[in-house]
């Protein structure tokens, strides 16, 4: 974990995407790992109709709106996965957030009725733990 403190003088290395730039994380093999979560998820999503297309995702015939993907993971790709769909630096993600065990996290690729040939992943609810105090 990097201590607020470093976050405070480096700030690059958190509120922006030049991140894997940093010394922290230039030779640690995270970039890479960041990297090739999101290639193989954005392969994933073009295989379900969403290709990716900068911030946002090209709506292809294969898109169905009953279609549900479901991952079962830890906080680390939980929160790496959700920086790969959102752009939110990585580190950012894993410092400012945290998803408890068990915890679901709910992103929809949303279109607008206006623009229904391209979607935006949108984070709907993150951490989730109400199915544990269910009766």
């Amino acid at each position: 974990d990097i201590t607020p403190q470093y976050w405070n003088k480096y700030k690059d290395v958190f509120f922006s995407n030049d991140w894997m730039s940093h010394s922290v994380y230039k030779d640690s093999g995270v970039y890479e790992y960041y990297t090739k979560v999101g290639n193989e998820l954005d392969k994933l999503l073009e295989n379900h109709g969403y290709a990716r297309k900068g911030q946002l995702y090209e709506v292809t015939e294969k898109a169905r709106d009953d279609e549900t993907i479901v991952f079962f993971c830890h906080m680390g790709l939980g929160l790496t996965l959700v920086s790969c769909l959102t752009r939110i630096p990585l580190p950012q993600m894993w410092h400012g957030f945290q998803l408890m065990p068990t915890s679901v996290t709910v992103v929809e690729m949303q279109r607008t009725p206006q623009f229904r040939d391209a979607a935006i992943a949108r984070i709907v609810q993150m951490g989730d733990l109400s199915h544990l105090y269910s009766e």
